[in-house]
Order: structure tokens, then sequence, then C-alpha cells
């Protein structure tokens, strides 16, 4: 194409992506992390964290997530690109009212309780210190640190306990 453009066209190599072995940059293996929950190491290779961006839509009300967006309206960091592991994140909120809002994030289906209506997995964010409506707010999550994988719990204030843990584990990573 260079040559009937008009252009010189050079190749460049792969580029190295550390983590021993010499593994090139690539779409598959920055895929692969953000799959396994590795969104650090994702960061990494990336430059910046993975996002996903979405509309926040009601849940079911029981006051835990002020924004929640349904992994299938992801338009994230690679094409065709979903959530990370299920599990919960030490995170970053945007919207048009605020940029990189710390928050403590949840993936995957609620555990802790049934949910026939819900079969895509869902992106929960606990916005730390903050106050406010963000329902049909278009914004993005940006994952910064896996925190722990999902659980059920057999008791709300059991739940509510574990919340608190993970917004006190989200607070500590990111004024690391």
């Amino acid at each position: 194409m260079g040559e009937a453009e008009g252009f010189e066209v050079e190749p460049v190599g792969l580029v190295d992506g550390g983590g021993g072995g010499g593994d090139p940059v690539s779409s598959t293996r920055i895929r692969g992390l953000i799959a396994d929950g590795d969104v650090a190491g994702a960061a990494a290779l990336l430059g910046r964290p993975h996002e996903v961006a979405g509309v926040v839509q009601h849940g079911a009300g029981r006051g835990g997530a002020p924004a929640r967006l349904p992994d299938g309206e992801h338009r994230g960091s690679l094409p065709r690109s979903r959530s990370p592991a299920p599990g919960v994140y030490a995170g970053r909120f945007s919207w048009s009212g605020g940029l990189g809002h710390p928050a403590a994030v949840s993936v995957g289906q609620p555990p802790s309780f049934e949910n026939d209506e819900e079969p895509t997995p869902l992106v929960e964010a606990y916005l730390l210190d903050f106050d406010g409506d963000l329902y049909d707010e278009r914004s993005r999550v940006a994952f910064e640190a896996w925190l722990r994988p999902q659980q059920a719990f057999d008791d709300l204030d059991d739940l509510v306990a574990q919340m608190g843990a993970d917004v006190e584990s989200t607070r500590r990573v990111l004024s690391s």
C-alpha cells in the first residue's frame, strides 16, 4: 500500500512486555490478563488501566452500589472487551460530572441474591464518599487492582460488613 500511495513503510518489531520470558505485548495477552482478573498486569501493558463504559441503570434497590452497568453494554479498552473476571476491584469511576472518583467495584452476578432476571454479569461501583444520582449517566469504570473473589453471604449484615472492608481496602490501594 505504501508503494501504491507513495510513502515508505518500515516494519516495527514486537514490543517486549516484560514479566519474564520476553513475551510480546499483544491484544491476546492483554485480554487474557483481564479475563484472569489481573487488571494491574493488563494496565502495565496498556500503559493505563483497563476501562469499561456504559449507562448507569437502576438495580434491585437494596441500597448497595449507586452505579450499575450491564456487562453487555461495555465499550472497553480493546475491541470486544468485557469486564474482568468476577470479583471485587479497586477502581475509579468517571462521568460527565466527575473524573476518576474512587470506587469499590463488583463484577459478576451478586452471589448473595437469586437473580433470574439478570443473565449477564454486572459491574456495580460503590463510589467512596459520594452522595448523588447517577442514573442514566454515561460513565466509565477504570479497574486498578484486584481485591478479592466474589463470595456469597448467608446474612445481609455479613455482606454489609464485607462491603465496608472492601471500601477500606479500596482507600488503601488507591492512596498508595
